[in-house]
């Protein structure tokens, strides 16, 4: 069923709230809440938490169906950081979390999604300050 043919007053929102919550608390500075009922937010991705280290960035944007956690979110990334990172890199990205998201089904996996990200671009930063050093 589409969202749009929803009753969104029906729905149980606390197990979205309660990992949106999570995810602020985890990244108090790099998340943000877009669209309430159904949820949409964008978490910034970095490389590194140390900012002089930080040369790779992404943004994750999640649009959460009201299934969640039984169905998986669609999700997009932006490339903020264009130097190091091409389109097709994010297009395989998108693809791993996706599968992660379909692995995790009926389970909060935002958190496991993010972490997944920063991984795959914590090794190429690792590359890129190995350069630099």
């Amino acid at each position: 069923m589409d969202d749009d043919q929803i009753d969104t007053a029906a729905v149980d929102w606390e197990e979205q709230e309660a990992e949106l919550e999570a995810l602020e608390v985890i990244f108090p500075d790099e998340f943000k809440i877009t669209a309430r009922k159904p949820y949409k937010f964008e978490i910034q991705i970095n490389s590194n938490a140390d900012v002089e280290e930080n040369h790779l960035k992404m943004l994750l944007k999640v649009e959460l169906a009201v299934d969640y956690p039984h169905s998986v979110p669609f999700m997009l990334l932006t490339n903020l950081s264009p130097d190091y990172l091409d389109n097709a890199m994010l297009d395989g990205y998108e693809t791993e979390i996706r599968e992660l998201g379909a692995e995790q089904l009926g389970e909060q996996m935002m958190f496991n999604v993010c972490e997944h990200l920063r991984e795959r671009i914590a090794e190429i930063n690792d590359k890129v300050l190995g350069k630099f050093n």
